[in-house]
């Protein structure tokens, strides 16, 4: 009989509090702390087009509003510009990265706002290598970034606007050299 009692009232506290109940005693977010949450970072993504890896179902790294929250001084993007240029990389399932999460350069400073980055490499005679690859077609622009991970990256198509990388990314995907993970640099610390 007591069984069956505790059932009950468990029963009737999970249909009259829910979820949220339950949660808010875990010490977890509810779904007004979740909601007030995706507008905070969908504002940030309008702000700084700078698109969030979360979206991509397959990739498995985020980034966070606090990574893309200081904006470097440069010519600003229309809304429809920047939204386009989001779905294209959405479409080529491009993830986008901030400087500071990577924790920045070694050494040297970037001049653009946006790289696309083909090739990471631990090895600086590998990098040397593939830079000599990219570097053959005129219109790819290399750089080659050493962060202070140790990892050396070969970037191309640097870029102030996000449409342009997105452009550029459509020409770059079709290349060679040109790996399925290529991803967008953020020059943003």
């Amino acid at each position: 009989m007591k069984k069956n009692h505790i059932i009950f009232i468990a029963v009737i506290m999970m249909m009259v509090s829910g979820c949220d109940f339950f949660r808010k005693v875990a010490g977890r977010p509810t779904s007004d702390d979740i909601r007030r949450k995706k507008e905070a970072i969908a504002k940030a993504e309008m702000e700084t087009g700078v698109y969030d890896a979360a979206e991509a179902q397959e990739d498995s790294v985020m980034t966070s509003v606090a990574d893309i929250a200081v904006e470097v001084p440069v010519e600003k993007e229309s809304v429809e510009d920047s939204l386009n240029a989001r779905a294209v990389l959405k479409q080529y399932k491009c993830v986008m990265y901030n400087l500071k999460s990577l924790k920045g350069l070694s050494s040297g400073e970037l001049s653009h706002k946006y790289y696309i980055i083909v090739g990471s490499f631990k090895d600086s005679a590998n990098a040397d290598k593939f830079y000599a690859r990219v570097a053959e077609d005129s219109a790819m622009e290399p750089v080659k970034m050493h962060f202070r991970t140790g990892m050396e990256a070969v970037g191309v198509c640097p870029r102030d606007r996000l449409s342009e990388i997105a452009e550029m990314l459509e020409y770059v995907k079709e290349q060679p050299f040109c790996p399925k993970d290529a991803w967008v640099l953020v020059n943003q610390e």
